[in-house]
């Protein structure tokens, strides 16, 4: 980071010189007298060398890939792998998520810095989602007893919704919702998001209306994610902000057809009451939103209770 904000100049030939003396998987990895050495010997500003130990290592990973994504024009979910210092966390492979926020600036974020750790500590891959430790308060996955659930969304004024759950598939993200369904936390709470260009989703489960609300808890990992991306028409998938274990109670349902980067848990499915998700997206984002495509829903879409068995 110090070297491509300071002394751009030697930034490659730095790169080069930590790519050509990473160490081997697992292996002790690269102190930071190395590291410096290294800089050292690519031409880099003694003045900048020296500031090198004092940089926090999450420092190196997000602003390197920052800086490659700005210089390369990567997009999607590019894999970085870099030798970091004193042996904390060497060959560190995570993944950093890129998008285009409204004002087309590309925003990064990083992989879990204590997650990768308790990785590395428990001899998993750093990049391990399946190593996400959960607290107490998140049901436990074996509540979804491994199988198929069936269940009703009743929508006030509108119909009933018919689902199924995908307890064999999506464990973690079955129990979740059943106990949340069974405890009525959604009922008389009304799906506060429509999307309809990009992607097309109904989302639900925000009892704040605003999106940033959990249920006290958030859990990973993720589950059951399409391996292209591709989320069909009747998907029900887990809400969730940038950590893949950020998932809570809000859920998703696919309207159309959809790709949707970046890995989302599939759940479940709609087997009856689209037509009444289609009524909805119809009626389109409330105007006075400010937005037409991303927004509260026009025509309201209260839960009165949802049912499962």
């Amino acid at each position: 980071v110090l070297v491509a904000q300071q002394d751009p100049e030697h930034y490659l030939a730095f790169t080069e010189q930590l790519w050509a003396n990473q160490p081997d998987e697992g292996g002790a990895g690269l102190s930071d007298e190395e590291i410096a050495a290294l800089a050292q010997q690519a031409g880099v500003d003694q003045g900048v060398v020296d500031q090198m130990p004092d940089r926090p290592l999450a420092d190196w990973v997000v602003a390197s890939t920052q800086y490659a994504m700005q210089e390369e024009g990567f997009g999607g979910t590019p894999r970085v792998r870099m030798a970091l210092g004193d042996g904390e966390l060497m060959a560190w492979q995570t993944w950093y998520q890129a998008y285009q926020d409204d004002s087309g600036q590309t925003m990064v974020y990083p992989g879990d810095l204590d997650l990768a750790l308790a990785n590395v500590q428990a001899g998993r891959s750093p990049d391990d989602a399946g190593g996400t430790t959960n607290s107490e308060d998140v049901p436990d996955p074996s509540l979804a007893e491994g199988r198929e659930w069936t269940g009703t969304i009743k929508v006030a004024d509108l119909g009933d919704i018919t689902i199924t759950l995908d307890g064999v598939n999506a464990p973690q993200a079955v129990a979740n919702f059943v106990t949340l369904a069974k405890a009525g936390y959604y009922d008389n709470h009304s799906c506060h998001r429509l999307t309809t260009e990009g992607i097309w989703v109904v989302q639900c489960g925000s009892l704040t209306g605003d999106g940033t609300d959990t249920p006290g808890y958030t859990f990973g990992p993720l589950e059951n994610v399409p391996s292209d991306d591709v989320y069909p028409r009747g998907t029900i998938a887990m809400a969730r902000a940038q950590a893949q274990d950020s998932q809570g109670a809000q859920f998703f349902i696919v309207y159309q057809d959809s790709t949707i980067s970046g890995g989302y848990t599939v759940f479940g499915h709609v087997t009856e009451g689209m037509d009444l998700i289609d009524q909805v997206a119809a009626a389109g984002v409330d105007p006075s939103s400010g937005s037409e495509s991303d927004g509260p829903l026009l025509l309201p879409m209260l839960i009165e209770s949802i049912t499962v068995q």
